[in-house]
């Protein structure tokens, strides 16, 4: 049995966390750089699962889809402090003008996936197949 009181004063910490997801990014000093990323609330996860979702009339009725890459894309620029992947000098770096883009630009696939996999971590996903369930619901 839990206390009701727990959870009326919560304490919330932003939890960081520096990851290499290459060696291709050096520092001044030649050590791999680190991407810095931050968790997430749910209230603003919603707020990016709502973003990624788009409504369609099929047959009559309202019908909501998540696209998926979308959701992924605005949940990494929402959890990756640094680069500021929103950086105007970043974005016009690697030929974007949509900051949801420069990571996929910025990224191979596998250095990709391993971001998505700690953002993932840091807020306490198991799975990406689990992220999408809860997507979905």
């Amino acid at each position: 049995m839990s206390s009701l009181q727990a959870f009326l004063s919560p304490t919330y910490t932003e939890n960081t966390a520096e990851v290499i997801v290459s060696d291709r990014f050096k520092n001044e000093d030649g050590t791999p750089a680190t991407v810095k990323i931050r968790n997430i609330m749910q209230d603003e996860n919603d707020a990016l699962i709502k973003q990624s979702t788009k409504k369609s009339n099929v047959d009559g009725q309202i019908a909501e889809t998540l696209n998926k890459i979308e959701y992924q894309r605005r949940l990494v620029l929402a959890c990756v402090v640094e680069p500021n992947l929103a950086s105007e000098e970043l974005c016009k770096n690697v030929g974007v003008l949509d900051p949801l883009l420069t990571a996929s630009k910025l990224f191979t696939p596998g250095e990709y996936k391993l971001l998505v996999n700690e953002i993932m971590k840091i807020n306490n996903f198991k799975s990406t197949a689990e992220l999408v369930e809860e997507a979905k619901n």
